[in-house]
């Protein structure tokens, strides 16, 4: 596990920091057709398009006038087939005719052909969706939800294009926002019913599956960290975090007992004349039956938590990230609390287990551990 420096608390988990060491090729975007899209979006579609296979079936449900289409086109690899399911015309859409318009351009599947003429790897089927879609037999790679943001055809949608992937297909949207609850509470529900972390990008949502579904790994690997990168520099507003805040709590509420132990493993001490810098250092052990999860969703994660209390009063805190999906039974996770400056003898210092933006996990039964600095330091 790794170090703060410091007390202060990061502003994300651990491994979230930008991709370094090359430079990004200028992103692939069609800028004279008209969206709803932000740039860090259009760069997410970039990234998770070229984790789609050769040959392989993306489904876009919500089109518009072809600005999200041409991307997963033109980064999509050799063979890749781009399916645009819009109603078009036939749906009327006053927000859309006006985006049209402001363009000189017309709300039609012709307008949308037009569009992304240049893109010999998009097939445009007009319908609604999923009801027009039902014969639909081909495993989708990755699928793409932008079109009514509202349950129950949202909900229907989610369902029925989750229930074609493929083993290692991708699912994503757009607009997880405030004002779209049922995206955001679909989004949730889909990812953690596949087994995965929800990432949101702006407004952009999407759920990857586990690198072992993935032939080139390797090259995976890169696309995923680029993606993650993205993510840390783009998160979510506050509002969006209050709503996982509150499920969150709800989700840890659901689970079962816990209980873990919190041990000095070797004491801090005042450097002299240079040298390393004081710290405490420790191991935390879950003693539970189960499992701990480290991460619920996107914001509420597992951390070492501490803080430090000069006279009753609280004069310093920090965290520190847990690795991996979760705390084995019996697993020991050893971490670092930095102490520089030192604090007064007298001081106190508090470390327990918490998850991030919801609560200490006192509640749940994992105490935490209050030692005095001198009993800490030589």
């Amino acid at each position: 596990m790794g170090r703060l420096s410091g007390r202060q608390t990061p502003s994300g988990p651990k491994g979230r920091a930008p991709v370094t060491g090359r430079k990004r090729a200028s992103m692939a975007v069609n800028r004279a057709i008209p969206g709803q899209l932000r740039d860090e979006e259009m760069q997410a579609i970039e990234l998770l398009a070229r984790l789609v296979p050769k040959g392989g079936q993306i489904v876009e449900v919500g089109s518009l006038l072809g600005l999200s289409s041409w991307i997963w086109a033109k980064n999509a690899a050799e063979g890749v087939t781009v399916h645009c399911l819009d109603p078009w015309e036939l749906a009327g859409g006053g927000n859309f005719q006006k985006l049209a318009s402001s363009h000189r351009q017309t709300f039609t599947r012709d307008q949308f052909l037009r569009n992304v003429a240049d893109c010999d790897n998009i097939q445009a089927h007009r319908g609604f969706s999923p009801q027009d879609f039902q014969d639909w037999a081909q495993p989708v790679d990755l699928y793409f939800e932008d079109a009514v943001h509202t349950d129950p055809i949202l909900a229907q949608n989610l369902a029925f294009w989750s229930g074609r992937l493929a083993p290692a297909g991708i699912v994503s949207g757009h607009d997880y926002v405030e004002k779209f609850a049922d995206v955001r509470r679909g989004a949730r529900a889909l990812a953690r019913s596949l087994g995965r972390r929800l990432q949101v990008i702006g407004s952009l949502w999407f759920a990857l599956p586990a690198e072992a579904a993935y032939r080139e790994a390797a090259e995976r690997r890169a696309i995923v960290e680029a993606l993650d990168a993205l993510a840390a520099r783009h998160r979510p507003g506050a509002l969006i975090m209050k709503d996982e805040i509150e499920e969150a709590v709800a989700l840890i509420g659901a689970q079962g007992p816990m209980a873990g132990d919190i041990e000095i493993a070797a004491r801090g001490s005042a450097p002299e004349g240079g040298g390393t810098a004081p710290a405490a250092r420790g191991v935390f052990t879950n003693r539970s039956a189960e499992a701990i999860p480290c991460r619920i969703n996107e914001t509420v994660y597992a951390e070492i938590g501490y803080e430090i209390y000069e006279g009753g009063v609280k004069a310093g805190t920090g965290r520190i990230p847990v690795d991996g999906d979760s705390i084995l039974p019996g697993q020991a996770i050893p971490f670092e609390i930095p102490l520089d400056p030192l604090p007064p003898k007298d001081a106190q210092l508090k470390i327990g287990l918490l998850y991030r933006h919801a609560m200490w996990l006192d509640r749940k039964g994992i105490a935490s551990k209050i030692v005095k600095i001198s009993d800490m330091t030589e």
